[in-house]
């Protein structure tokens, strides 16, 4: 491995990092709206790791949007937000050695205890993971958050 390569891997790494950090936001922000907690007691009141945000919204849903698409449209969106976020969570909780010859650019798992199977991870699945997350977090996100904030309780007023 170049040092470019390492580079770029290092790039895409931290670029894959910024990306779940705003994937944690929208899902956050979208627990709050459907739990009707003011942002004020927000962080003191809801859990902060995103599996236990998704399990809050995946119960809210029903119980404060009577739209079944909406609800669907939710349920699919933190569905793919949960599978790229797993991938941040294997590279992170992975130690990545040097690639073997032809493994195009990736870095092969020497300990993992994320599941990481035998393969290596190439720059380009990261990009690839990074692009969608981003992509998910944009117009998809703000469609769903305009939608529910139609349907959904608002937080009270002081």
């Amino acid at each position: 491995m170049t040092a470019t390569d390492a580079v770029s891997w290092d790039v895409s790494v931290g670029r894959l990092v910024t990306a779940a950090a705003l994937a944690e936001r929208a899902v956050s922000q979208m627990a709050r709206q459907l739990s009707g907690v003011d942002p004020v007691n927000a962080p003191y009141l809801l859990p902060l790791e995103l599996e236990a945000l998704v399990r809050l919204i995946r119960n809210l849903m029903p119980v404060h949007v009577r739209d079944r698409h909406l609800n669907d449209d939710v349920l699919e969106w933190t569905h793919q937000v949960r599978k790229l976020y797993a991938v941040r969570t294997a590279i992170l909780h992975t130690v990545w050695g040097e690639p073997q010859d032809g493994a195009e650019g990736g870095r092969l798992p020497t300990w993992s205890n994320a599941g990481v199977g035998e393969h290596p991870m190439t720059v380009a699945e990261l990009t690839r993971t990074t692009d969608r997350l981003t992509a998910l977090c944009g117009a998809p996100w703000e469609k769903l958050m305009g939608r529910i904030a139609e349907r959904a309780p608002q937080p009270p007023v002081r």
